[in-house]
């Protein structure tokens, strides 16, 4: 350990500004060691949090800045494939409760074999800490972002991410829900009439559109229904998008990393 240095313990914050410093000084042709003396902190130090940085980096999207370790679960790759399906399932909105995690880690742990694994509420409890879920009441259409942990990736993730690429190789793609039989839920009505709400059709399609950071380059629309083969689609042999079937019209990871592949 270089003389004079004095370990601490690091937030992820702290972990990120120190990746984006030595990025800054690697631009600037400095050696490591002098990168990792000017930052205070040991060469080791520097070493250990470049081969993490990966994970740090996915700490901190995760919302997680403050926290100083990164801690891992007896199952990994079980908890790496239920936060993916966890962050998917949130992004579209959908309320998930303990027993819907408990389930679905299940469901994984027997396609990994792990006869083992018990899903207890101890290991649901772990967890949620693991990796910052709560139970709030949810309320309007989206939750609240903070927004000290948007700009800390925004300002120390995000330029990593794109350094390597030209603004026509930068794509962007994003999903919204069609409910195409959904009537509108204002009317005009008689003044003194009672109104009452009916039923509201959720059968939906999922729509996903991309393109480049310049619009250069706008790709075809991706369409997500529930069954493979409509009746609607009858006789048609062409379509102005891409159809793609899933049994909820969601559109998920495995579809995505299909569709960009």
């Amino acid at each position: 350990m270089a003389s004079g240095i004095k370990p601490k313990a690091l937030s992820i914050s702290d972990k990120l500004n120190i990746l984006k410093k030595y990025d800054e000084g690697l631009i600037e042709k400095k050696k490591q060691k002098d990168i990792a003396n000017e930052l205070g902190i040991p060469p080791s130090t520097l070493r250990t949090l470049l081969k993490n940085r990966h994970e740090i980096e996915q700490s901190s999207m995760l919302g997680g800045s403050k926290r100083q370790k990164l801690k891992h679960g007896k199952y990994e790759e079980l908890e790496n494939i239920l936060l993916e399906w966890f962050q998917q399932a949130r992004s579209l909105n959908y309320p998930i409760n303990g027993g819907v995690i408990t389930e679905k880690a299940m469901e994984i742990a027997a396609r990994l074999n792990l006869t083992e694994f018990s899903g207890s509420t101890g290991w649901l409890d772990r967890f949620r800490s693991r990796h910052g879920i709560v139970y709030r009441q949810i309320s309007g259409e989206t939750e609240s972002v903070n927004n000290d942990d948007i700009a800390s990736w925004k300002n120390n993730v995000l330029p990593s991410l794109l350094r390597d690429y030209t603004p026509n190789d930068i794509y962007n793609a994003d999903d919204f829900e069609l409910f195409f039989k959904l009537m509108s839920d204002k009317s005009f009505v008689f003044k003194n009439e009672t109104c009452h709400g009916g039923k509201l059709s959720k059968e939906r399609l999922t729509v996903l559109v991309c393109t480049n950071s310049t619009g250069t380059h706008k790709l075809k629309l991706v369409v997500i229904g529930k069954r493979r083969s409509p009746h609607c689609f009858k006789n048609v042999r062409t379509f102005p998008c891409e159809y793609l079937a899933q049994s909820c019209a969601w559109m998920t990871g495995t579809l995505f990393m299909n569709w960009i592949q």
